[in-house]
């Protein structure tokens, strides 16, 4: 569902203006007992995704990030939405990443690429996508806490490596 992105939003809160001034925006949001929505954005789409606790979204996706900071050409995550899948493919081109979201209608069996259906593509400089990655993140920890985050998601918070992240974006 490639639309026209849709306006930043507005607040007091420095993160929120931050990831304002970034042209890629992300979001995770916990909706449920083992069930949260995403929203990816750049300045040309908007994608809104909903994932299931039979994965790790979050942790996958800053898992797959942390690779590429660290030079891998290629990173993915797969995030399940009972019954399908949405295939986050980053590939990294010097110092940006390319950033493709296939739909698959059925996570099991695993499908190739090309019978995925492209929902979403940016293409951003590497410190851009994980700013914005590592801002909703740390936006989603905020909202909930390590123990709302492991109540609500059934599994706990990424931590780890979005300090990591964290740390590689400030040096």
């Amino acid at each position: 569902m490639l639309d026209g992105a849709r306006p930043r939003r507005s607040s007091s809160d420095p993160s929120v203006e931050q990831a304002a001034l970034l042209p890629m925006r992300f979001e995770f949001r916990l909706t449920g007992h083992g069930s949260a929505t995403a929203e990816i954005d750049d300045e040309a789409a908007h994608l809104e995704v909903i994932a299931s606790y039979i994965s790790d979204p979050l942790g996958d996706l800053l898992h797959a990030l942390w690779r590429l900071m660290e030079g891998d050409p290629e990173a993915r995550c797969s995030w399940e939405d009972e019954p399908g899948e949405y295939r986050w493919i980053m590939n990294r081109e010097i110092d940006e990443v390319v950033l493709r979201i296939l739909e698959f209608p059925n996570s099991h069996p695993a499908q190739p690429d090309d019978l995925g259906r492209l929902v979403f593509q940016t293409r951003q400089g590497i410190s851009t996508f994980a700013r914005a990655i590592a801002l909703g993140a740390s936006r989603t920890l905020e909202v909930n806490g390590d123990v709302g985050y492991r109540d609500g998601w059934g599994r706990p918070f990424p931590s780890r490596t979005l300090t990591l992240i964290q740390a590689a974006l400030r040096s």
